[in-house]
Parts: C-alpha cells; sequence; structure tokens
C-alpha cells in the first residue's frame, strides 16, 4: 500500500496556470460566441474589429510561461585512500542501463507500478555517464589499485569493472520517500576472461526534505553508500 505523494512543485505551479488558462479562455470564448450570436448579419468588419483584441488575448493567453529548467549533479564526500600500496590496474567500462534511467531527467516513483518523468529538472548528464565517471574518481581516490583508467590498457593483465545501473530514482513507499541508486556489478580478469565477482550494490537514502536540494543531497548520499560497497568489493578481490 503506497501513499500519494505530494505533487512536484514545478507541476504544480504548471498545472494552475494551465487550469486559470483553460477557465479564462472558455469565459472569453463563451463572451465571444454570445456577441456574435446577437451581432448575427451584421458580422461583418465591425465584427471583426470587435473580435480582433479577444482573439489576440486569447493567444498570448496561450503563449503561457513554462518552468525554468534546472540541472543537478552529485556531490558527496571522497573516500580517505588507504595507503601508497595499490596494485594493479582497473579498467571500468562505460555503464549501462535501460531505457528508463539512459536519459537525464530526474525519475521518480509515486508507487511500484508507476515511472514518471521530471522535465524540468535535470541531471548535467544521463545517470549511466555520471555513475560511470563518479566510480571511477572514488576508485582512483581510494587507491585500491594503482592505476584506474576508463581507457582500455595495453597491458594483457588488469582487470575489468562493468555496471548495469538498475535504480537511480526518488521513490515515493509506505515506508516514506526515499533516493534510491542500484547497480549490478561484474570484475572480470582480462587475461583469462575469468568472472571474479559479481553481485548487487543497493543502497537508499532517505529525503528530509521535499525539494530539488533535498532530493539531490539523498541521491548523491545513496551514490556514496553504493561506491562505498563497490570499494570493498574490490579490496578483497584486488
Amino acid at each position: 500500500m503506497f501513499f500519494q505523494p505530494p505533487m512536484h512543485a514545478n507541476a504544480r505551479q504548471f498545472s494552475i496556470r494551465v487550469y486559470w488558462r483553460r477557465f479564462a479562455v472558455v469565459v472569453l470564448s463563451g463572451q465571444y460566441i454570445g456577441t456574435n450570436a446577437k451581432m448575427g448579419c451584421h458580422s461583418g468588419e465591425r465584427g471583426m474589429k470587435q473580435s480582433t483584441p479577444i482573439l489576440i488575448f486569447l493567444f498570448l493567453l496561450s503563449c503561457g510561461r513554462v518552468p525554468q529548467s534546472r540541472y543537478f549533479t552529485l556531490d558527496y564526500s571522497l573516500p580517505q585512500k588507504i595507503g601508497a600500496d595499490g596494485r594493479g590496474v582497473l579498467f571500468v567500462q562505460s555503464f549501462t542501463a535501460d531505457d528508463v534511467h539512459a536519459q537525464d531527467k530526474l525519475i521518480y516513483r509515486p508507487s511500484e507500478y508507476e515511472v514518471k518523468f521530471d522535465h524540468y529538472r535535470r541531471w548535467i548528464s544521463s545517470p549511466t555517464e555520471m555513475l560511470t565517471k563518479r566510480a571511477t574518481e572514488y576508485l582512483r581516490e581510494l587507491a585500491v589499485f594503482s592505476r584506474v583508467t576508463l581507457v582500455p590498457p595495453r597491458s594483457k593483465k588488469f582487470m575489468i569493472l562493468s555496471a548495469n545501473v538498475q535504480q537511480f530514482d526518488e521513490v515515493y513507499s509506505k515506508d516514506g520517500h526515499f533516493a534510491k541508486v542500484a547497480l549490478w556489478a561484474e570484475v572480470e580478469d582480462s587475461e583469462h576472461g575469468n568472472n571474479l565477482w559479481e553481485g548487487l550494490l543497493a543502497a537508499e537514502e532517505m529525503v528530509a526534505a521535499n525539494s530539488p536540494e533535498g532530493i539531490v543531497k539523498a541521491m548523491s548520499e545513496a551514490t556514496r553508500k553504493v561506491l562505498d560497497q563497490l570499494g570493498e568489493k574490490l579490496k578483497a578481490i584486488r
């Protein structure tokens, strides 16, 4: 059982403007039609002159102000290096995702069955691109490996990290309002093609404030938790 989530601010403001525009159009259109009916056969040049201001007003009214698009990025504390003993090379392949998570709109789920896109709040890039770069940055700072690269190494022996973005959503559930991030990750040995590890990395963070900044802050923290899990897995198999 899911509670009804509050309407997003942009959607609420836009809906109010749309409803008022429609109301005004109906009222003015009714007045216009009534005037024409009374005019009857005298709807020549005089009728055109009278109707022009109303038509211009209706046209301007239909061109309502569209909410301004806003762009967001993740922000969290990077890990402390574990020391200078990192060894080996890790090649981070570009993360993949389904069609839902391959675009830059913020995603929110008002129920477990429904997916909605926020057309006026967007990430600076798609979750796949953003998380690929964030994971690379995170693992370089962690220094589990002597080198972490987005370019295929020339050496024969290195590890390959691949991941599929399965969740990067704002979610409303019976338990509350959350940011949820999930990756299915795999690590392979390039030399023999052996699968060294694979598994689901998932985390959630409660949204403390129902605002764009509050949602992005929770998404950032959930992402950091997932990358912490990834770092621990790589420490264990390096």
